[in-house]
């Protein structure tokens, strides 16, 4: 009874800190801050008892899903930079999604600015027929960019015939901006501009 006692008490106490720093935010960020804050609580929550288990079944394909789970959570919450660590040993571990998992991490990196690797990141994808294929050369293209934008548009001309026509549904922010940046350059044979045109092209876009 005494224990019980003694928990309740320091729930309550808990409690009481919980609100007095709410009411601190709202007081300073006002309700829209506020919001955020016990949005991003509520996905801690969530998010903690599935990174244990991943964390307890790391040799098992279970946990490789949970992995997987984890990482495009934070991709799509726009979290690039926490889904990289997530992603990086899938593919290896999830043959039959290699695929999928590599266009998440390549994705991953190139939104996060961390362009190293992003060829070999995104390579399951160029061993297998993947309809993601298409995708992966956007991705390079987009990494690529960041060093020689005249081997962007290059690469993008030699994979024409496999980039997506349409809004992408996996990776689909990566893709959307690369489609809105590469779009315009047109068909290979329609393409009568220089590389060196072409490469400032892309600059202008940004």
């Amino acid at each position: 009874m005494a224990e019980t006692q003694t928990t309740n008490g320091v729930e309550v106490l808990e409690t009481r800190e919980w609100l007095d720093s709410l009411d601190y935010v709202l007081s300073q960020g006002g309700p829209e801050r506020a919001g955020r804050l016990l949005q991003q609580l509520s996905l801690h929550a969530r998010r903690a008892p599935v990174e244990a288990y991943a964390a307890a079944h790391s040799k098992e394909t279970n946990g490789a899903l949970a992995r997987l789970a984890l990482g495009v959570t934070a991709f799509e919450q726009g979290d690039y930079a926490e889904a990289i660590p997530h992603l990086r040993m899938l593919p290896a571990k999830l043959p039959q999604i290699a695929d999928y998992a590599a266009c998440y991490l390549g994705a991953a990196r190139v939104e996060s600015n961390d362009l190293s690797g992003v060829g070999q990141d995104l390579a399951p994808l160029h061993r297998v027929v993947s309809p993601l294929s298409g995708k992966a050369w956007l991705l390079e293209a987009r990494a690529l960019k960041a060093t020689s934008a005249s081997e962007a548009v290059h690469l993008l001309r030699e994979h024409y015939a496999e980039l997506p026509q349409g809004p992408a549904q996996a990776c689909r922010s990566a893709v959307e901006q690369c489609l809105s940046e590469f779009g315009a350059l047109g068909r290979p044979r329609q393409c009568r501009r220089t590389s060196s045109d072409a490469a400032h092209g892309i600059h202008d876009r940004r």
